[in-house]
C-alpha cells in the first residue's frame, strides 16, 4: 500500500504540470462542417499536428518518469545488501524503462519520418487530390 501510495504521488506530481497545459488542445483546432481548404478545416495538415502533439505529450510524460524509475531500480541495487532478489528486481526495473524509452523513441522517429514524407501542406498536395 505505502508503495501505491508513493508511485501515485510521483505520478501525480510529474503529471499535474501536463494536465495544467490543457490549453494547447484548442476547440477551434479542427471543425469537421467546415470545408476543405478553409481555415479550421480538417485537413492532413491538421491531423499531422494532433498526432505530432500527442506523442511530443507522451514523450515529455516519459522521460521524467523513466528517469524516476531508473531511480527507483539503482535505489533497489543499491540497498539489496548482497539479497540477489533485489538485485534482479533493480536491473529489471531498470531495463524494462529502457526498452520502454527505445520504444517511444523509435516511435517518434518513424512518425517523423511518415510526417516528412505525407503532403501535409496544401502547395505540396497533388493537384487532382485538391477540392476547388
Amino acid at each position: 500500500m505505502k508503495t501505491f501510495l508513493l508511485t501515485l504521488a510521483l505520478l501525480t506530481a510529474v503529471a499535474l504540470p501536463f494536465a495544467t497545459h490543457a490549453q494547447i488542445f484548442d476547440p477551434d483546432f479542427c471543425d469537421p462542417a467546415v470545408l476543405p481548404g478553409e481555415p479550421n478545416a480538417c485537413d492532413l495538415g491538421r491531423a499531422t499536428d494532433f498526432i505530432d502533439r500527442i506523442i511530443q505529450w507522451v514523450i515529455r510524460l516519459a522521460l521524467p518518469l523513466s528517469a524516476v524509475f531508473i531511480a527507483y531500480g539503482g535505489f533497489l541495487i543499491l540497498t539489496s545488501s548482497g539479497n540477489t532478489g533485489r538485485i534482479e528486481s533493480g536491473k529489471k526495473v531498470i531495463t524494462s524503462v529502457v526498452i520502454g524509452l527505445i520504444i517511444i523513441l523509435t516511435s517518434f522517429l518513424i512518425v517523423k519520418a511518415v510526417f516528412t514524407i505525407l503532403p501535409v501542406n496544401e502547395s505540396d498536395t497533388p493537384q487532382d487530390l485538391r477540392t476547388s
